[in-house]
């Protein structure tokens, strides 16, 4: 017997009762029943004996075997019973009827046996041989087997869709965003996911991820961080044109940045998630925005408080002739000055100095692009670029003195105070960070602290993530009765089309995130039904409500251990780029020369940046750093 059997037979019982279907292992009426259900003519129908209870109830999954045999059987007799509770729910007015449900299996069993045909011609084998494979991927062994598998999962889901629509205003979308729109916990049977909608742009990176401070960049890679930064800065582009333009990332790049929506369950790369959301937690929304629920939901807690961003030890470079300094924090939010992209691009092709000589006998490294580049860029952890310029002397940022880029920054306050920092045209915060893939330039265009933005003119996060369609009239609007901006509506379009195809992404992920939402509708049947359904077994019952409660921990405790380990992961490579950067060093031929040669600070193992910004022209530098054992300059 294959596995859909036991579910099929168990539910069959009714359904022969309404002279539907028949199931040779057919209920005896002498035997004692443990679950029971009434008819439409009132009479009582035993779905479950004692006899086949004690026979499963000894397997390791008998009892889920139980629950989703019982969930067939209260499905499928809310579609056979023209009378059933369902049918009176305000939701469920467009509810398919058995009738048309029996008319789409059949006809799905039809197209089946087409494609059998189709298979046998296109694999030089049999029609019987094609037939049996496509009932044995559904575990079923006849037609009459497939007709009811069929039934079983059009009625499935057409009564979780009905159903999802009354979940979804009243709960379901509240426990997806985990947040109410008070700020408090919805405290939900399952674990919400936090959602951002993020953009960005990529700049591909071909070099090693985990060369912390001697990584190394290609020409047109150089070229491609300054086009793109040149690009940001131009107000005559949107951030959807430098995207489209500009990104690595061809998918999203298309559709001007948009990766859609990012949840702590995504699987995005832990600098681009865990960034936004350390950014977003820690920088932007501390004091009195701060927020434990949400906090506590993206997984941030005070060990990785502490681990990542603890700004009580910094850690910077000495310039021995200006006593300037620039350095980093461990993990904290970087500061990065918008010209450090120009000038990568800039010395792109500088790869011999002034006098024709291939420094340090042709050691990358040294070439200015990657000089600026390890120095300024390459982080895992995120950052903002400044409005700033490179001191041409030194290398490091010093205020920039003109104002045609004005439009492109905002003031924005950092724990190390305030910054201009650069914004897209809708004055989003552009975080930059360092992956596997490249350098990222990203934005929040919905942030998960946007709860309570809504009335006549905001849009809270309930109402930016509708699964209505412009064209609805349920789709949120203002005082004045026009449509709010939200994440269907973002990309604008003539083409009704693509807001339908996001509105169901919407919808697909509110649904999709509770594993366990099967359980919701479950007991939703039981409660309305009442005595129509009866499980008469105690230790029964029992068992199903602790196998969904265990079910639902289990989900919830997984969740919370997989962000832990993110997040582990995460400090761990951070606290492992601060050691490398930071370490003091033996140097040898073929690395960077040491610090403490000359007396100066072995803090960094990153080149200084004035050994790009003095490769071509040293007049501005010492000559000592040119010389050997110099800081830019240690072999002839």
């Amino acid at each position: 017997m294959k596995k859909s059997k036991l579910s099929l037979c168990l539910a069959s019982s009714f359904v022969a009762a309404l002279s539907l279907a028949s199931c040779g292992n057919s209920v005896s009426s002498k035997d004692n029943a443990v679950v029971s259900i009434k008819n439409y003519n009132g009479e009582t129908v035993d779905i479950l004996t004692d006899a086949a209870y004690r026979k499963y109830k000894t397997e390791t999954d008998g009892v889920s075997k139980f629950y989703n045999a019982i969930l067939e059987t209260l499905i499928r007799y809310e579609y056979a019973n023209p009378a059933s509770a369902i049918r009176t729910q305000n939701w469920a007015k467009g509810i398919k009827g058995n009738s048309e449900i029996i008319d789409e299996a059949n006809n799905n069993v039809k197209n089946d046996k087409s494609t059998a045909e189709e298979n046998a011609k296109t694999n030089g084998t049999s029609y019987e041989t094609e037939w049996e494979n496509i009932l044995s991927s559904h575990n079923c062994e006849d037609e009459d087997d497939l007709v009811e598998y069929y039934i079983y999962q059009l009625e499935k889901d057409d009564i979780t869709d009905k159903f999802f629509l009354e979940q979804k205003e009243s709960t379901l979308l509240t426990e997806w965003i985990g947040v109410k729109d008070d700020g408090s916990d919805p405290n939900g049977t399952a674990k919400g996911v936090f959602p951002y909608h993020i953009r960005h742009v990529l700049t591909s990176i071909s070099g090693g991820a985990t060369s912390f401070y001697n990584g190394t960049i290609t020409q047109s890679e150089a070229k491609a961080l300054r086009d793109t930064m040149e690009a940001l800065l131009n107000t005559k582009f949107t951030f959807a044109d430098v995207a489209k333009q500009k990104s690595g990332d061809k998918g999203s790049g298309a559709k001007g940045g948009d990766v859609g929506i990012m949840a702590t369950t995504t699987s995005f790369v832990n600098e681009f998630k865990l960034g936004i959301y350390a950014y977003d937690a820690i920088y932007t929304h501390k004091g009195d925005d701060a927020n434990a629920v949400i906090e506590n939901g993206l997984g941030i807690d005070n060990t990785y408080k502490l681990d990542l961003f603890n700004q009580d030890n910094p850690v910077g470079i000495k310039d021995a002739w200006t006593n300037d300094s620039y350095g980093i924090n461990k993990g904290a939010i970087q500061e990065v000055p918008f010209d450090a992209f120009l000038k990568i691009g800039e010395l792109a092709e500088d790869e011999k100095d002034g006098t024709g000589k291939q420094v340090n006998k042709g050691n990358e490294h040294y070439y200015p692009r990657n000089v600026l580049y390890n120095y300024y860029l390459n982080f895992h952890n995120p950052f903002v670029i400044t409005k700033e310029s490179l001191d041409p002397s030194t290398g490091f940022p010093v205020p920039y003195a003109g104002d045609e880029y004005d439009a492109r920054f905002e003031e924005v306050a950092l724990p190390q105070g305030n910054r201009e920092v650069l914004v897209d045209e809708a004055g989003n915060v552009i975080i930059g960070c360092r992956s596997e893939h490249g350098i990222h330039f990203m934005i929040m265009e919905k942030s998960i602290y946007e709860y309570g933005k809504g009335g006549n003119e905001g849009t809270s996060l309930e109402e930016y993530y509708t699964s209505y369609t412009p064209s609805d009239t349920e789709y949120p609007k203002d005082k004045d009765g026009n449509n709010k901006d939200t994440y269907v509506s973002f990309i604008q379009t003539n083409d009704n089309t693509t807001y339908t195809s996001r509105a169901s992404e919407v919808k697909s992920a509110v649904k999709s995130f509770d594993s366990t939402y099967d359980y919701r509708l479950f007991e939703y049947i039981l409660k309305i039904e009442g005595e129509n359904i009866s499980i008469k077994d105690a230790g029964l019952k029992s068992a199903i409500e602790e196998y969904i409660s265990r079910t639902r921990i289990t989900n919830s405790d997984n969740a919370y251990k997989t962000l832990n380990e993110a997040w582990r992961t995460y400090t761990e490579l951070v606290a492992l780029q601060y050691d490398n950067r930071t370490n003091d060093w033996k140097a040898t031929d073929d690395t960077i020369t040491d610090r403490t040669s000359d007396g100066r600070s072995s803090t960094f193992r990153t080149i200084h940046p004035r050994c790009a910004v003095g490769f071509k022209d040293k007049a501005n530098t010492s000559a000592a750093d040119w010389s050997k054992g110099g800081i830019c300059y240690y072999e002839d």
